[in-house]
């Protein structure tokens, strides 16, 4: 029974000291210091928990399981960086970088639009709309045969021609 209790202690610890591990990765591996904290801690609840186990009377050492847990621990810190597990957390540091919002830019611009209309006589049986932009720059330009509708509408002599500039200020704060 204490020796299954010992193995179930070398599981738990080793467990933990996987993720500690694991939390301590940065872009340039772990640290030593972060090594040697993750080894003494892991060691010190081992000790602590495996006196816990421990009777008196049945004289029984944890000595043994404790030099092959430390030597798992070793041996896991030391090919850690070429694990599957700390490359997957490498990758999703990355993918977690790259999804942030891009950098806002602030700036101004400015473009001009020109629409411009053609009225001749008619009754609007004719229509014809054509447009142009290039960036900020925008073209549209009209004909329709609607100039004798309109009259009748009341709207008065309506020009055979007519011009619209617009300039357009685009601001980004």
């Amino acid at each position: 029974l204490f020796n299954k209790q010992i193995k179930l202690l070398q599981n738990e610890v080793m467990t933990n000291f996987k993720s500690r591990m694991l939390a301590a990765v940065t872009e340039d591996g772990v640290s030593q210091r972060d090594e040697r904290n993750a080894l003494n801690e892991a060691d010190t609840k081992f000790v602590n928990k495996a006196e816990d186990l421990l009777i008196a009377v049945l004289r029984v050492s944890y000595r043994a399981a404790r030099l092959e847990l430390q030597n798992s621990m070793n041996e896991y810190a030391a090919r850690m960086m070429n694990s599957p597990a700390v490359q997957l957390h490498a990758l999703e540091q990355m993918e977690r970088q790259s999804h942030g919002p891009p950098p806002k830019q602030r700036g101004w611009g400015w473009g001009l639009s020109l629409s411009g209309a053609m009225r001749p006589r008619g009754y609007g049986n004719f229509q014809v709309l054509t447009g142009y932009s290039k960036g900020p720059h925008v073209v549209n330009f009209t004909v329709c045969n609607d100039a004798d509708a309109a009259e009748q509408e009341g709207q008065g002599k309506v020009p055979f021609f007519r011009l619209q500039p617009t300039l357009n200020v685009d601001v980004d704060i």
